[in-house]
């Protein structure tokens, strides 16, 4: 194969709109755009290609991002940038008979990659300070960074709540276990907010997941145990020592949800 010149276009849909370097898109420009791309898997899975540790992803979807004023490209220029980024560091990726391994791999990743940018714009819109950025997702695991007023950072840990899911987020628990305050987000498809072929996070979700910030912010000025330590805290502390399963430990929320609030996020570390 041979690089490619990208279309914004390509993968089905419209293309997104012109950019705008100035703010980031609203959640309902962000979907309106979402709404007409189309998805399209591969069944194939190469064993070689899924243990091979990939260059950025999340790198090449950010510039892609940027140039379009923040909108996500499709999905077919996602697989084209990544082609053209990495084709002369990483050929063995393209080699003719990884290829299609490889696409399936690059297909698989995109609409996790547009859900973390949509829940990061729900955040913003109900007023959270919110950082997501290739690096922190590269070199620490978090897909999305809230900034608390307190001063506490919490990390969300964003993944559909499927086989293949709880087995990628346990594989990156392993690499890089939580450190800090972190929620744990597991997606179900029965739950989501279906735009267009996205399963994506919505106002359900944002209620529960500022209820349970919340929560975690105020347990750190909890009382404290002999020892010094916070009740939570020290809790928490025992969370992490529980031995690593076939999917990520998890704390069911206590609160029963509010009208509009959601279920199924958890706590962690």
């Amino acid at each position: 194969m041979t690089p490619i010149v990208s279309s914004s276009a390509g993968g089905g849909g419209s293309a997104a709109p012109s950019p705008n370097p100035f703010r980031p898109p609203a959640v309902t420009e962000l979907e309106a755009v979402l709404a007409s791309y189309r998805l399209r898997f591969s069944q194939i899975t190469d064993r070689e290609v899924e243990l091979t540790r990939f260059p950025s992803m999340v790198g090449v979807f950010a510039d892609e991002c940027f140039h379009l004023g923040g909108f996500p490209p499709t999905q077919q220029a996602f697989v084209d940038a990544f082609v053209n980024h990495y084709w002369e560091a990483h050929p063995t990726l393209f080699l003719p008979h990884l290829w299609p391994g490889t696409e399936a791999r690059l297909l698989r990743a995109y609409p996790s990659l547009v859900r973390d940018l949509h829940l990061a714009c729900l955040l913003r819109e109900a007023g959270l300070a919110v950082i997501q950025t290739p690096d922190a997702d590269e070199r620490l695991g978090i897909d999305v960074l809230v900034l608390h007023a307190s001063g506490y950072a919490v990390r969300l840990n964003c993944f559909l709540d499927s086989q293949r899911g709880r087995a990628f987020r346990a594989q990156k628990l392993r690499r890089r276990p939580p450190q800090g305050l972190s929620l744990e987000l597991p997606l179900d498809r029965a739950d989501a907010r279906r735009i267009g072929d996205f399963d994506l996070f919505g106002p359900r979700h944002v209620a529960a997941i500022l209820f349970q910030i919340s929560t975690l912010v105020d347990g750190k000025s909890s009382p404290r145990t002999k020892n010094g330590r916070s009740r939570t805290t020290e809790a928490r502390g025992r969370e992490r020592q529980l031995p690593l399963a076939a999917e990520p430990q998890r704390t069911r929320l206590t609160h029963r949800a509010q009208p509009g609030e959601g279920d199924g996020i958890y706590r962690t570390g």
